[in-house]
């Protein structure tokens, strides 16, 4: 958005609190790695959409020195979406159908799956945090 100096946090806070809590902090470089994270991100995006409820904030009010907030109903994207009534009746039934064809654990493990293979396949950046642990834990000794 132009004009908006402080727009970057925003951003940010929604790369921490799904791409880095997944990822970490390493940075992928390669374009191995760049489809790698587009198959993680597919498999994200279901989970997140389909299987993960969100509480919204309705309103608040003071009350003292406290304010009290109210919240609505945890439900997940697709249910909001559903809810709102803009969908054709072709989308709904596209969006019930690929619904039902998910299951959260397969979807969890596809995605810790992936995860690992992103580990094993990626090549660090020097200046990367990761990078810098790994050549501090190579001068260690092993213990057994």
């Amino acid at each position: 958005r132009p004009y908006h100096k402080n727009d970057q946090p925003r951003g940010e806070q929604c790369n921490g609190s799904v791409v880095r809590q997944l990822i970490g902090h390493a940075r992928c470089n390669t374009h191995g790695a760049h489809d790698q994270l587009n198959r993680i991100y597919a498999l994200v995006r279901d989970h997140l959409n389909y299987f993960q409820p969100v509480r919204k904030l309705i309103g608040y009010e003071r009350q003292g020195d406290h304010m009290v907030k109210r919240y609505d109903l945890p439900r997940t994207p697709y249910q909001r979406l559903v809810a709102t009534g803009q969908l054709s009746a072709e989308q709904q039934q596209a969006m019930e159908a690929h619904y039902r064809s998910l299951n959260p654990l397969p979807l969890q493990r596809a995605i810790g799956r992936e995860v690992r293979k992103l580990s094993e396949m990626e090549a660090l950046d020097p200046a990367s945090e990761r990078a810098a642990l790994a050549e501090v834990a190579k001068d260690l000794p092993v213990l057994r």
